[in-house]
């Protein structure tokens, strides 16, 4: 069975690309825009991971990850933040997440830090 990627930014064209890629790379991949489009998917299945960026037009990718890890059925899922403008040490207490990617990033060293929570 395939591995579920849930991948939630608003930037259409970083969202398209990581999806395409990660896609060609044989996973499930979930693209939402929004907090809202992410609610209503996890409400549904839930992804083996999940990357948040942590700006996103209806809400904060800190505090998603924060309710995902406060859920039982979710908690357990590694949560990867990323964003061009918080600093890594501060999203990663705050949010509970498993790992931060700076923006930019190399889409080598994303796929690789993302496939690396599939793995186990």
């Amino acid at each position: 069975m395939k591995k579920s990627i849930c991948i939630v930014e608003d930037d259409a064209g970083i969202r398209d690309i990581i999806g395409y890629i990660l896609e060609d790379d044989s996973y499930n991949v979930q693209l939402c825009s929004s907090a809202k489009e992410f609610n209503a998917i996890i409400s549904v299945s839930v992804p083996d991971v999940v990357v948040f960026d942590i700006m996103l037009p209806d809400g904060n990718g800190i505090e998603l990850c924060k309710e995902m890890k406060d859920r039982g059925n979710t908690s357990s899922v590694p949560v990867l933040l990323m964003s061009a403008h918080s600093r890594p040490d501060e999203a990663m207490e705050s949010g509970c997440a498993d790992a931060f990617i700076s923006k930019p990033f190399d889409i080598d060293y994303f796929k690789d830090k993302v496939t690396s929570y599939l793995a186990g």
